[in-house]
């Protein structure tokens, strides 16, 4: 069994994430002996500003991408988050482990209840991230966003000091750090529909020198294909984007079978011109994913459904993925589609009125127009979609 020597980042989390996936490959492979190479990259130095103002993704891989390039390591342990679309020449992702819990968490001082709602007006909420600032703003836009760096422990203080009123970690991180939810402030995972994850989010990537069959041999027996998948057809919008720290960019993909589903959204710097899209297709193997994601990105990039209201974009999902009477299959089908029905659904919704004979004769209208049979059971789940909408 070869020694190997893994790159990794100096941080406690990117060292308690490497030692747990070590741990993992030793039981999978006995005899082997791992060796650490710790690596300070460029990001682990920038603590004065916001990553996305310093250069986005890359600062946190370079050094360790040049340490398995010059022979001094055999792989490294990435936050897949953390990498950029493109890969340099010579390395590939030799293993993805199985996905950790990709959701995002609001944490609040003493005395606050952890959610959206919980939170005071204008609350200051600490977070560094375009994605997740824009998603809070698109719920509460009277909330403070200020930056937050810091390790994790340091950052669960500040909060716990009352320094914020909130802070958004990531799950994964919480859960690879092995935090007793018991010593954590007050806390609760946000829905999908509040919070879509980042590219990869929860996904680690274990990086290897391309035709370096040893090392691709010892970590094949770790890989978790439905992650890759998943990860891949992610990856694929982030790379048809071209994307970086800079964009805000949310994508997350799930599995059924070899169905997998899709939904991403992007906007501007200053989240406006919000363009969401969400599309399902039979993935089988990580390059049919990375297609269609790079197809669905592409059509975000394109045009996308230029929802700038977040109800409207929540309500056009609804019909595009429950109930869908034309065919049209994405959400951006959707805003030439369905523009004339998406904003009296809102409206009702909103008056605080909407009840399911409402909304059901408002579909039924819908149907009448567009010229299509509806199964009326098809009608009532949909409109019980849409009233639980108004109740989120």
């Amino acid at each position: 069994m070869p020694r190997l020597v893994v790159a990794t980042r100096r941080s406690a989390l990117a060292l308690a994430q490497t030692r747990a996936f070590i741990r993992a490959l030793v039981e999978k492979n006995p005899g082997l002996e791992v060796e650490e190479l710790q690596i300070v990259t460029s990001g682990d130095k920038i603590q004065d500003r916001p990553l996305y103002e310093a250069g986005g993704k890359g600062l946190f891989v370079k050094e360790i991408e040049e340490a398995l390039l010059d022979g001094r390591a055999h792989f490294a342990v990435h936050s897949m988050k953390d990498l950029p679309a493109k890969q340099p020449a010579g390395l590939v992702i030799g293993c993805v482990p199985e996905r950790a819990d990709p959701r995002d968490v609001l944490l609040v001082r003493p005395g606050l209840t952890p959610s959206l709602d919980g939170l005071p007006k204008g609350a200051k909420v600490g977070s560094s991230s375009l994605r997740r600032r824009i998603a809070l703003h698109a719920k509460r836009p009277d909330l403070e966003i200020a930056p937050l760096r810091g390790n994790i422990d340091t950052r669960m203080r500040k909060v716990a000091a009352g320094e914020y009123d909130g802070i958004v970690l990531a799950a994964a991180g919480l859960g690879r750090l092995g935090v007793d939810p018991a010593t954590m402030p007050a806390h609760a995972p946000f829905a999908r529909e509040e919070m879509l994850p980042a590219v990869a989010q929860g996904v680690l990537a274990i990086e290897s020198r391309a035709g370096d069959t040893e090392t691709e041999a010892v970590l094949a027996k770790m890989e978790h294909a439905p992650s890759r998948l998943r990860a891949w057809a992610e990856r694929g919008v982030l790379e048809a984007l071209d994307a970086d720290c800079t964009v805000p960019l949310a994508a997350f993909a799930e599995l059924e079978g070899d169905i997998c589903a899709l939904s991403a959204w992007l906007t501007e710097a200053d989240g406006s011109r919000l363009r969401a899209q969400a599309d399902k297709a039979r993935v089988r193997t990580p390059e049919d994913a990375r297609r269609f994601g790079f197809q669905l990105g592409s059509a975000l990039k394109a045009r996308g459904a230029q929802f700038t209201d977040a109800l409207e974009f929540k309500i056009a999902c609804v019909l595009v993925e429950d109930w869908d009477p034309i065919g049209i299959q994405t959400v951006a089908d959707a805003q030439g589609e369905y523009d004339a029905h998406v904003a009296p659904i809102a409206a009702l919704l909103r008056a605080g009125g909407a009840d399911a004979k409402a909304l059901g004769k408002h579909l039924a209208s819908v149907a009448k127009d567009l010229e299509v049979d509806v199964d009326r059971g098809d009608l009532a789940r949909v409109v019980d979609k849409l009233l639980a909408l108004s109740n989120a």
